[in-house]
């Protein structure tokens, strides 16, 4: 596997592009409307039971995606204990990105902060999760980890996740012995003990008005992890990744690419 790889990311590393974006400061802050709760769905809160719906690690798509996007190739790779698992990928460049997605969506709904990371010159790879077995979640985080080290001699790691996704990167991160250099938290509704954990830069995100345990979660993550760390609370009331779909959807976007690319660049 490792030709395959190598030889697609030199056929690739004439394209790509490096924007690397100033380091997060002071950028907590708040809306200004009320907290009200979030409807259930795809943008609602995550349950103990999974729902239909759900994407699971063990996609049948193979070759490119089923979105037909040419600049993406669907991968796969075992977990941390052998289960095989599914992703999207995209870019090139030493330093690569992790999504992990919430209950609802999948790793395709990803695309446009994946495309906007392979943009800025970094690989992008949306992990498929199977929310039925939320401890699998972090056995494929781990599997995806050490797949772009050995495979896409990736020097640099950084985990994005949503809801559940985000829950997985908190686990792997405190829980687990990879190396990563950045966390980007969003709207997390457990793991709120295992903040101080955390190891390298982190972003903590949640809507203002998304319901009290996830804005709560977060901020116990954010007040208990070491620095360097921020913390921001959009004036929002969508469910984690439900906050791109919303006005303060660009937003977010410019948080995630200036976070991913401050990473990168110090690494």
């Amino acid at each position: 596997m490792r030709e395959k790889y190598t030889t697609r990311r030199r056929a690739l590393r004439a394209v790509a592009s490096l924007g690397t974006v100033g380091g997060l400061a002071g950028c907590t802050g708040t809306g200004d409307s009320e907290p009200t709760p979030n409807a259930d769905g795809p943008t609602g809160d995550e349950s103990d039971t999974a729902t239909s719906g759900l994407e699971t690690a063990t996609e049948s798509d193979s070759g490119t995606t089923a979105s037909g996007d040419a600049t993406a190739e669907t991968v796969t790779f075992p977990s941390s204990v052998g289960d095989e698992v599914t992703a999207t990928q995209r870019g090139d460049g030493d330093c690569a990105v992790i999504f992990l997605h919430g209950v609802g969506y999948g790793r395709e709904d990803w695309r446009p902060q994946a495309t906007a990371v392979e943009e800025n010159g970094h690989i992008a790879l949306a992990v498929a999760l199977n929310h039925d077995d939320r401890e699998s979640n972090v056995e494929a985080t781990v599997g995806a980890v050490d797949y772009l080290r050995s495979e896409v001699d990736v020097e640099t790691v950084v985990l994005v996740g949503a809801s559940a996704g985000a829950n997985a990167v908190v686990k792997t991160d405190a829980n687990t012995d990879v190396d990563v250099a950045g966390s980007f938290v969003l709207a997390p509704g457990r793991a709120g003990d295992l903040g101080a954990g955390l190891s390298g830069r982190k972003l903590f995100v949640v809507g203002e008005g998304d319901s009290q345990r996830f804005v709560e979660t977060t901020k116990q993550l954010h007040g208990d992890a070491s620095g360097p760390k921020d913390l921001v609370i959009l004036d929002a009331a969508e469910h984690a990744q439900g906050v791109f779909e919303t006005s303060a959807g660009d937003r977010l976007q410019s948080l995630l690419v200036e976070f991913v690319n401050t990473v990168c660049s110090m690494a």
